[in-house]
């Protein structure tokens, strides 16, 4: 996960995705992209730009715990 400060503070966060062909068909991997929005949705901070390199875990794993390890990851790159 890559997380940067946008220049206009208070924008809204954007999320940049690269799901791995090894996490399945193309359906598996939407789905993985559409777990993964809503999460950054639930868990993001306003005014960052964030990069996330997915694999298969993220389909397998609750929503919850998809929202915490977002959560828990952004807080630790923006060093908080």
């Amino acid at each position: 996960m890559v997380v940067a400060a946008r220049p206009e503070p208070g924008a809204p966060s954007r999320l940049g995705m690269n799901v791995r062909t090894r996490a399945g068909t193309a359906v598996a991997r939407n789905r993985i992209k559409r777990r993964l929005r809503a999460a950054f949705v639930a868990a993001a901070p306003p005014g960052y730009d964030v990069v996330v390199r997915a694999d298969e875990r993220a389909a397998i794993e609750g929503f919850h715990e998809l929202v915490m390890t977002m959560k828990t990851a952004v807080s630790r790159a923006i060093g908080g």
